[in-house]
């Protein structure tokens, strides 16, 4: 029942945030510049963490999912590098099978049981980081372009929006972390970083093939600020970001590929 109540505060919260950030209330506006006090803005960021953590451990979300990344940070833990052998079922590519590897050592570090809840929250823990860093991100984000109380306004909207929090430190996604990567790549992209862009590009789609559906938007971007360049130095940025992406590619592949009896593409794929 307080789980389910909790859950009900959500898009109270968020209109909240919506509130606040969207009309810039009085509220944000204490210090004598307009800025938001800071105080604020970590009272708001500890309140979406609070709420995200209590959500994990007490609802057990989507089931297949979560029992099946589970059960994946559990051979993870056991055997990385063997991880697509054996015809074990696995439909993710490599990138987050680090992560649940992590995950995998940390619940025989703790000795949590299977079937509790201290795993069930554990094994939502990542997105659940996902979130705090990609709402952070976004106000870094924002307050470059438009200043400190349109980023708050920005990160309350993200932070609160009972769909980003039911994805994730509910139903047990792992949306959060490919999107982290994804906004990691756009804000290297606005820093005229081409070749960090695409590295943190590369680490999204290797997470989840579904990073693939922001390639239009990310390479217009990239198309703008080359065609800025010399000639010469265009194509010099786009070779070397292609090697950068190409490393982090290889690196993140190569030690599932260089197991004995495993697939190379099942391994890019994550399919058997």
């Amino acid at each position: 029942m307080a789980s389910l109540l909790l859950l009900g505060l959500v898009p109270v919260l968020f209109a909240l945030g919506m509130s606040i950030g969207g009309k810039y209330a009085f509220l944000v506006s204490g210090t004598q510049d307009g800025k938001p006090r800071p105080w604020l803005v970590w009272l708001a960021m500890a309140t979406m963490l609070v709420i995200r953590l209590l959500l994990a451990a007490s609802m057990e979300g989507y089931r297949n999912d979560v029992h099946t990344f589970q059960a994946w940070a559990v051979r993870a833990a056991e055997n990385l590098s063997g991880f697509y052998s054996g015809g074990f079922f696995a439909d993710y590519p490599p990138g987050y099978m680090y992560v649940l590897f992590l995950i995998g050592k940390l619940k025989e570090l703790l000795v949590l049981p299977d079937g509790g809840s201290g795993f069930l929250a554990l094994i939502k823990l990542p997105a659940i980081i996902a979130d705090m860093l990609t709402t952070f991100l976004l106000y870094r984000l924002a307050n470059l372009r438009f200043g400190k109380k349109a980023a708050l306004a920005v990160a309350l909207m993200y932070g609160f929006n009972p769909a980003v929090i039911l994805d994730s430190a509910v139903w047990g996604q792992v949306d959060a972390v490919f999107t982290l990567f994804i906004v990691l790549s756009i804000f290297f992209l606005t820093g005229n970083h081409l070749a960090s862009s695409v590295s943190w590009f590369v680490v999204a789609l290797l997470i989840k093939p579904q990073a693939l559906i922001f390639t239009p938007l990310l390479l217009a971007s990239a198309i703008d600020r080359l065609l800025l360049q010399p000639v010469n130095r265009m194509w010099t940025r786009i070779l070397v970001a292609a090697a950068a992406g190409g490393l982090v590619f290889m690196v993140g592949v190569a030690p599932f590929a260089l197991e004995e009896g495993t697939c190379g593409s099942s391994v890019i794929t994550g399919l058997p």
